[in-house]
């Protein structure tokens, strides 16, 4: 009945976001290593790879990874880069658009809204 009457989305989220007291906080620590750690499973999945290749495998990928370097190097011809589409300064407004904000609360937390048409 409540759906035919198409009113269950609204307390739910009402129910669940808005008037929802729980809290998370969420912390990030960063990892001085991972870099290093990626690079090397990333070393270890090449060389897998490298030792599971024939011989012909592997210098068939060395000659199109060499036609590929050679193709990204060559400089685009004028007839593609007129494809490219491109904005003078002219082109952009120099105001911003501005955004309607509503401020409000909900409890002891600041809700920002922005009542936009997004489905253009």
């Amino acid at each position: 009945a409540r759906i035919a009457a198409g009113d269950i989305f609204r307390p739910l989220m009402r129910r669940l976001l808005i008037e929802n007291t729980h809290q998370v906080t969420v912390e990030l620590n960063p990892d001085s290593t991972l870099a290093e750690k990626e690079a090397a499973e990333e070393q270890s999945k090449l060389d897998a790879k490298r030792a599971s290749m024939t011989p012909e495998e592997l210098e068939k990928m060395v000659q199109a990874t060499k036609e590929l370097k050679e193709l990204q190097e060559t400089p685009d011809s004028p007839e593609a880069l007129a494809c490219v589409p491109t904005l003078a300064i002219s082109d952009i407004p120099q105001e911003a658009k501005g955004i309607p904000t509503d401020i409000s609360a909900v409890g002891a937390t600041k809700v920002l809204t922005h009542d936009l048409f997004t489905n253009d």
